[in-house]
């Protein structure tokens, strides 16, 4: 029979799992009522605590988080065209002074118009996506490419346009790819597009292009813009490509 103080103790005492699982071990003894009331009030306590999706939560203030390592190599000859970390020149202009991701993102970056650039973002990060308003998704990645498998899929399932500009490596950032960029951005609100490739390298790259040779901005501005949106690896690559009359 249970006394009021044993009630008491009960309610008032409301373990972790971890703390539950120690108490059973520990006192196999223990009476089922006692036992009964103490998971009771461990799921009263987890009702009232919502849960929130740990396995895509930034570390930062914001989502925007550093890649790791998941380096794209991409065709025949290995190219590797994506940096297996991305540092941001905090000089480079105005997109580095964006405001922060509605989602998680791997060296995600809000540009001044709104447009989302960033990384390869996971299943889970597509779906976050889809909450905060895109509606478009731009990959640069390659089909096939490792770590980008089932997005399409998915971007299909959430009701999202997905669209592929594919950059294997330097010879695909040309004038063809940045004026194709420019007219897919151009034919959609900024704001509700994603525009990613593996660690958001290729996207620096050819925004840098785009920004000369399609809006016709200087070359230091428009390399400034492409660092601030993860150009890394490409970085010599885009220099002398800007030093030329086409890409």
């Amino acid at each position: 029979m249970t006394t009021p103080t044993t009630q008491a103790a009960t309610r008032s005492f409301i373990p972790r799992a971890s703390t539950l699982a120690r108490f059973a071990r520990c006192s196999p003894g223990t009476s089922a009522l006692v036992l009964g009331a103490t998971l009771i009030a461990c799921a009263s306590e987890t009702s009232r605590t919502p849960l929130r999706p740990t396995a895509v939560e930034a570390p930062s203030d914001n989502y925007s988080r550093a890649a790791t390592g998941d380096d794209a190599t991409v065709g025949d000859d290995a190219t590797v065209v994506d940096d297996a970390t991305v540092v941001h020149d905090a000089t480079a202009g105005d997109a580095s002074q964006a405001s922060p991701l509605p989602f998680p993102l791997k060296n995600g970056v809000v540009q001044p118009d709104g447009l989302i650039t960033g990384g390869q973002p996971s299943l889970a990060e597509l779906q976050f996506a889809q909450q905060a308003g895109i509606k478009v998704v731009i990959t640069l990645r390659v089909e096939g490419e490792a770590g980008e498998t089932g997005e399409a899929e998915l971007a299909k399932q959430l009701g999202l346009e997905f669209v592929r500009i594919p950059i294997a490596g330097p010879d695909d950032l040309n004038l063809v790819h940045a004026a194709t960029l420019a007219r897919e951005l151009g034919a959609r609100d900024p704001g509700s597009v994603l525009l990613h490739c593996g660690s958001s390298n290729r996207v620096g790259a050819l925004l840098a292009l785009k920004a000369h040779f399609v809006d016709g901005l200087d070359p230091n501005v428009a390399l400034s813009l492409g660092k601030a949106s993860g150009l890394g690896s490409l970085e010599p690559v885009v220099r002398e490509k800007l030093q030329h009359a086409t890409p």
